[in-house]
């Protein structure tokens, strides 16, 4: 890679890293610039990678803050869904996970401006239904914004939201990161990026988690719409 797609991919990586720290849904922005330089499946691979330094630097800041009920109750539903997932990522048209990234990111805007209301009784089968569903986007693109979803609907603060999202993609990356390299979307000429990505996760988390003791999450919602509608309009276009 030359150095202007490298320093492309770092922005990239700091900003979703940021991004992801606060709102919970930087996966998506991560994705759609890696597309520009790899095919779609590739990219959601690679992103993996990010986000494994990313989720760990997060549990760092917020491991005291963890749901572990609501975790238990989501993994029992996300790990067979999540792979199932991996068999369809592997056999499934580009364009249908590009599709499935578009929604996700509509969603993200749409909500944002009229919001679902909230369950009321979050019980133990709608965590494993939701895990389910989390598993099963898991696989095939970025969860993030179901995810946020779901961690809202469980009326968590912005502390053991963070900490308890991060634990359970964490655990969901561990498995998603070996699917990835059986099925040759993770290839050795990719594993030069660890470092870099893991200290530009570093970076990002610490930015994040100092923009959060200052602004609310629903403020600078606002400020991501703009580059989340323009990744909605890239996966419809390209």
């Amino acid at each position: 890679m030359d150095t202007q797609t490298l320093i492309t991919i770092g922005l990239a990586a700091l900003g979703a890293s940021i991004i992801s720290s606060i709102a919970g849904y930087g996966g998506f922005l991560m994705i759609v610039t890696l597309s520009f330089f790899f095919d779609i499946k590739t990219s959601v691979a690679l992103s993996t990678i990010f986000f494994f330094f990313l989720m760990i630097n997060r549990l760092y800041f917020y491991r005291k803050t963890i749901d572990w009920e609501f975790y238990r109750f989501v993994l029992s539903g996300i790990i067979p869904f999540l792979f199932l997932s991996f068999y369809i990522f592997d056999i499934v048209n580009p364009k249908v996970i590009k599709y499935i990234l578009a929604v996700s990111g509509s969603y993200v805007i749409l909500e944002h401006f009229f919001p679902l209301p909230r369950v009321k009784k979050f019980t133990k089968l709608k965590m494993f239904a939701g895990g389910a569903c989390w598993g099963l986007l898991g696989g095939l693109s970025a969860p993030g914004p179901l995810k946020v979803l779901m961690l809202k609907w469980r009326g968590l603060s912005k502390e053991i939201f963070i900490g308890t999202g991060a634990m359970i993609s964490l655990t969901a990356l561990c498995i998603r990161i070996p699917a990835y390299i059986s099925m040759d979307y993770l290839v050795l000429d990719n594993y030069w990026l660890l470092i870099p990505m893991g200290l530009i996760a570093t970076v990002g988390t610490f930015i994040g988690k100092q923009i959060l003791k200052k602004l609310s999450i629903k403020n600078f919602e606002y400020v991501v719409l703009v580059p989340v509608f323009l990744s909605v309009v890239k996966f419809l276009a390209f």
